[in-house]
């Protein structure tokens, strides 16, 4: 009995040990995993302002204030560096602020102070200026009747021009079949007759008024009633527009693949081709569309198309393009004769007779005439929204840097009048087309330095 129960208390013993130490263990281990863990992630603030950027140009900045689980309307204090920027009265969330006084090349912070909560701190440096400095060098085509030049694109530094050019024949007389494009192949102009003949075009050799391409062999002409396509040996004329179209065709636009193109002309003319067959798109106006752009906005990709008409007295419309159709764009209150139009981001210019600003946010074009020119220019392009080009009556070339527009003088190869009537900027290299006299005249300005 006593051997039994020394056994048993033994046993005991060394069970409560075991116990014990299990327990420590376990205890050890807790307290060094505890060691090691990271604190857990502290609850998001249920209210908060955010300031983030949604663009930026050389003299303007678009920032969105985001407030979150705050009631409305808002009474808060912007400031800018350290001085206080604009009082803010938000009705609503997810407000855009513009400021329109900024200066190139520089460095700002802008935060939300003096209230409960703040934001965050948003730094960001504006865009800087182009220079308007460029050499320039002019020519003019044609010997014999009237010659002028509609359109040009530049391609991989090589240069296309579209247009009429007559030249006199062996004999001195005046050759019937005109060359309708002249080609830069890099270190000389080249007179092109480009063969647009077919079912849909009766005339071998008919005036171009326009061109489209990102490829040398992809282009896209018109001679106005038709369109077709040239890869750099064959022109292939698309004949199944022609009964769609409602007057003269003067602007082409097209994607880079050319599998999404636009056409627009006179009348309200709009017509899309994305699955290999035309479509007309509606609109409810009979004023003539002179220019059709891609806008990239922060938001959204849209084409807009300009429409006028000189001297009728009615004020142009800007048209954005969608799927379902053409519709007037708010706040287009334009006046006579607008012409072209250049976008990107948040802003837009608009030129003609009058030259226009738009600015997303403000949502009102600016009359700006007076710091552009007094001349009508006819066709704006741009490499960027700090480096766009204008060209038009006079032979008018205008040049803007961010923050101003320069005119700038370039001495014409004789004194007769001339016009431009189009301009491709690429890579540096501008290239403006037109008429001087009788005769069509090609100036090219290329870019000293940045």
């Amino acid at each position: 009995m006593n051997h039994f129960i020394k056994n048993h208390f033994s046993s005991l013993i060394t069970d409560y040990r075991s116990l014990i130490t299990f327990l420590l263990l376990i205890s050890y281990f807790l307290f060094l995993n505890s060691c090691n863990s990271t604190e857990p992630p502290k609850p998001e603030p249920t209210e908060s302002l955010t300031l983030s950027l949604i663009d930026i140009t050389s003299k303007e900045a678009w920032i969105k204030i985001e407030p979150k689980g705050l009631s409305f309307p808002l009474e808060l204090l912007l400031f800018q560096d350290e001085y206080l920027r604009e009082a803010l009265y938000l009705r609503e969330s997810d407000t855009i602020y513009v400021d329109t006084s900024l200066e190139p090349s520089t460095t700002y912070i802008y935060q939300i102070r003096e209230s409960e909560p703040e934001s965050n701190k948003l730094q960001f440096t504006t865009k800087g200026i182009t220079s308007s400095e460029f050499s320039w060098e002019s020519w003019t085509f044609g010997d014999a009747s009237q010659s002028l030049l509609y359109d040009v694109k530049i391609i991989d530094n090589k240069i296309w021009v579209v247009g009429s050019i007559y030249m006199k024949d062996s004999l001195g007389n005046t050759d019937p079949n005109a060359y309708n494009a002249v080609y830069w192949n890099g270190s000389q102009w080249d007179l092109k007759r480009l063969r647009y003949f077919g079912q849909c075009s009766v005339v071998k050799y008919p005036p171009l008024y326009s061109l489209w391409a990102f490829d040398s062999t992809k282009i896209l002409l018109t001679n106005g009633g038709s369109i077709a396509s040239y890869d750099g040996t064959n022109v292939n004329l698309d004949c199944n527009i022609n009964s769609l179209i409602n007057g003269v065709i003067y602007r082409l636009w097209g994607n880079q693949t050319l599998d999404s193109v636009y056409v627009i002309g006179s009348n309200g003319s709009i017509l899309s081709n994305k699955t290999g067959r035309w479509r007309i798109i509606g609109t409810d106006t009979d004023l003539d569309f002179t220019d059709i752009i891609k806008w990239d906005t922060p938001y959204k990709s849209s084409i807009f198309a300009i429409a006028g008409r000189l001297f009728s007295g009615r004020n142009s419309e800007l048209y954005e393009i969608t799927e379902n159709g053409a519709s007037l764009f708010e706040g287009s209150a334009l006046g006579t004769g607008a012409h072209s139009i250049y976008a990107e981001g948040m802003k837009m210019y608009v030129v003609g007779g009058h030259k226009y600003e738009y600015l997303i946010g403000l949502n009102e074009f600016n009359n700006i005439t007076s710091e552009v020119s007094n001349r009508f220019l006819n066709k704006l392009d741009g490499q960027e929204i700090n480096d766009i080009i204008g060209v038009g009556t006079n032979l008018e070339i205008v040049h803007f840097n961010g923050i101003e527009w320069t005119s700038i003088p370039i001495d014409p190869p004789s004194s007769e009048y001339g016009e431009y009537f189009s301009v491709d900027y690429t890579n540096d290299i501008i290239c403006a087309v037109g008429i001087i006299g009788a005769k069509g005249i090609i100036t090219v300005g290329r870019r000293n330095s940045r």
